[in-house]
């Protein structure tokens, strides 16, 4: 039997603090775009881990959040 790796995930004792801080840059891009819309139309953010591996309930990959769907619940949680 093999090991199934899309659940594979790594972690290391900084992995907490790259979270926040992808966290964080991702909520910065929305409040830039959604509250300071006159000085900012749009928004790029390169983070990593991006998030995009991420399922609704369980990381993969280098995923343990999916960083889209924060930011989405972070420009919409004010409106």
């Amino acid at each position: 039997m093999g090991c199934d790796l899309a659940f594979l995930v790594i972690v290391c004792p900084q992995s907490v603090n790259a979270m926040q801080g992808a966290l964080g840059t991702v909520c910065e891009a929305v409040d830039a775009v959604v509250h300071e819309g006159d000085l900012t139309k749009r928004a790029f953010v390169a983070i990593r881990p991006p998030g995009h591996h991420c399922g609704e309930d369980t990381p993969s990959g280098f995923c343990f959040l999916n960083n889209v769907v924060v930011g989405a619940g972070h420009g919409i949680k004010d409106a």
